[in-house]
This record gives structure tokens, C-alpha cells and sequence, in this order.
């Protein structure tokens, strides 16, 4: 194996890590914004009334919305920053792991594909 056929292979590594770390990331953050549509009710049981408390998020709720039931109060935000970062790092580490075994199974198909025509004579399709 030349010099250059193995800067070419680790450069394509780095590549593809590169691509798995991106996708990743996105697909976390995209993932983090959508578990948005997951509500619980966190209203405290009675006597507590008077305010009524949903959070938004999954795993964690990063975000709270707290209705205040009386005239003239308005609805208040809450937006808690760690939650929301440990709902990021645990959406990405999941897409980040799925991703990589995918790329990991296709890799290895691949290879065994270019093993069978190299062995067989068969060029097949040109990609």
C-alpha cells in the first residue's frame, strides 16, 4: 500500500467523522426543539390553586409556562438553559451513535461488494 492510498483512506476517515459529528449535532438540535411537543402537567396537588404549570421537552423539561389563573397576571416563561443543554447532548448522543452504526454497516457492505467484483471479474454498474 502506497503513501498516498493511506493519507487518502485516513482523510477519509476524518471525513466521514466530521460528517457523523455534524449530522449529529444538527439532528440533536433539531431533535431537542421538537420534544417541545411533549407536555406534562407539573402543577402542583391542591391547595396550590390559582396557577396552573406545564413543561415542555423530553427527557428534561427546559421549558416551563406558568398560567396564572387571576386577571390582569400574564402567562410567564421559564426557559432552563442546562436542561435544554442536557436535552441536546442526550438527542445528539443518540442520533450520533445511530448514525455511526449505519455508516459502520454500510462501510462494511461496501467493502465486502468491492471484494466480490475484484474476485468474480464482474464490473457491474459504474457506481
Amino acid at each position: 500500500m502506497t503513501v498516498k492510498t493511506q493519507t487518502q483512506k485516513r482523510n477519509r476517515s476524518l471525513y466521514m467523522a466530521l460528517v457523523i459529528i455534524i449530522i449529529a449535532l444538527l439532528s440533536g438540535l433539531i431533535a431537542s426543539l421538537a420534544s417541545s411537543l411533549y407536555t406534562r402537567d407539573l402543577t402542583p396537588a391542591p391547595p396550590y390553586t390559582g396557577a396552573s404549570t406545564t413543561g415542555y421537552g423530553f427527557p428534561l423539561t427546559w421549558l416551563k409556562k406558568v398560567t396564572i389563573v387571576y386577571p390582569g397576571n400574564p402567562t410567564k416563561y421559564d426557559l432552563s438553559l442546562s436542561g435544554f443543554l442536557a436535552d441536546f447532548a442526550f438527542w445528539s448522543l443518540c442520533v450520533g451513535v445511530l448514525t455511526a452504526v449505519i455508516a459502520a454497516i454500510l462501510t462494511t457492505v461496501h467493502v465486502r461488494i468491492q471484494k466480490i467484483r475484484k474476485t468474480s471479474g464482474f464490473i457491474g454498474l459504474p457506481f
